[in-house]
């Protein structure tokens, strides 16, 4: 609120300043209704400048919707001769005080034929309005993608951050040397192969995902190595399923974005008999990542609202990383909790 008010001040005195040009540099004597009238005629040149500056150029220009910026500055040119034509008396009295005040009395009007439908003084002050604004949205534009792009930056770092702790955290640990601990007791033969999964587990976690984007099957990978752990300490009456249909290998995605959601289905799944009902479905193409899960609730947590600890991070993370280009719709009823994720490539 405050900024906004302060922006709204340093814009007002701008205008103002920039309508003292006349009193400082033509001998224009200075008077509080001509002042006034200066800032009425303004209107038309005010329209467009924000119109062009905060509308047309965030929206279409940058969007590269060029016809429609082509429509918007059209119309904001005929809705600029409109307001002037409107106006006419009021400039005609404007111009009659500017000549009483500085001549000593009114002094008849040269007559001025114009030719075409947009008058050439109209017409100049138009194109220059539309200038200046351009370079006024452009450097809007360029300061809000740097200040994104820092808060992308210093947001990652705290990402990787949250989500290095939390896979370290000890109960993760705690819960992995069980289950090795477990395996060498009864000297299975799937203890070398559990040891190869922590590893890979740890390795994605500290290595790969400091990186900006990997290879979706990596992040795929990952999924199916965590959901390979959590089955050595579930009952095996758990249905947990992951299909995946990868029809573009190279697709990348940014790391860690789809595990939260796995992770908060065995956290809110899992009943007090070790029973987890978890399916999943990957799909990839060339145009877009589908991710869909879902879950049984246990009896435990029908009785409250769903929060995963990292479901508002990867919310962030989406909305930072990938904008427009996502959507994620939660559907968190009584019994079942329900992840659709869509990423456009």
């Amino acid at each position: 609120m405050q900024e906004g008010i302060e922006k709204f001040l340093k814009h007002f005195i701008a205008w103002a300043i920039l309508l003292m040009i006349p009193h400082i540099f033509f001998s224009v004597p200075f008077s509080l209704k001509l002042y006034g009238y200066e800032f009425i005629a303004l209107v038309g040149i005010l329209i467009v400048f924000y119109t062009h500056a905060l509308f047309a150029i965030p929206h279409f220009f940058f969007k590269k919707k060029y016809v429609l910026y082509c429509i918007t500055l059209v119309s904001l040119a005929l809705l600029y001769v409109q307001l002037f034509n409107c106006m006419k008396p009021f400039h005609e009295e404007f111009l009659n005080l500017v000549r009483e005040l500085t001549f000593g009395s009114p002094r008849p009007k040269p007559k001025v034929v114009q030719n075409g439908f947009i008058p050439p003084h109209l017409y100049m002050s138009f194109v220059v309005t539309v200038a200046v604004s351009a370079v006024y949205g452009s450097s809007i534009h360029h300061a809000k993608q740097e200040k994104l792009l820092r808060e992308l930056e210093r947001q990652q770092i705290t990402s990787n951050m949250q989500l290095l702790k939390s896979q370290l955290s000890p109960h993760f640990l705690f819960n992995a040397m069980n289950s090795l601990y477990s395996l060498s007791l009864k000297k299975s033969d799937k203890l070398p192969e559990t040891i190869l999964t922590i590893s890979d587990l740890l390795r994605y976690v500290t290595y790969d995902s400091n990186e900006n984007m990997v290879n979706i099957q990596k992040e795929i990978n990952y999924l199916l190595d965590y959901v390979k752990l959590q089955k050595l300490r579930l009952s095996s009456e758990s249905v947990i399923n992951i299909e995946v249909d990868n029809q573009n290998p190279q697709a990348e995605i940014a790391p860690m974005i789809l595990v939260p959601f796995l992770e908060n289905a065995f956290k809110h799944g899992v009943d007090s008999e070790g029973i987890v009902n978890i399916n999943c479905h990957i799909v990839i193409t060339k145009k877009q990542i589908e991710f869909h899960i879902e879950n049984k609730k246990s009896i435990e947590m029908q009785k409250d609202k769903v929060h995963g600890i990292g479901i508002q991070n990867v919310k962030n993370r989406l909305y930072l990383v990938y904008g427009s280009k996502c959507t994620l719709d939660i559907d968190d009823s009584q019994d079942l909790y329900v992840v659709n994720l869509k990423i456009k490539l």
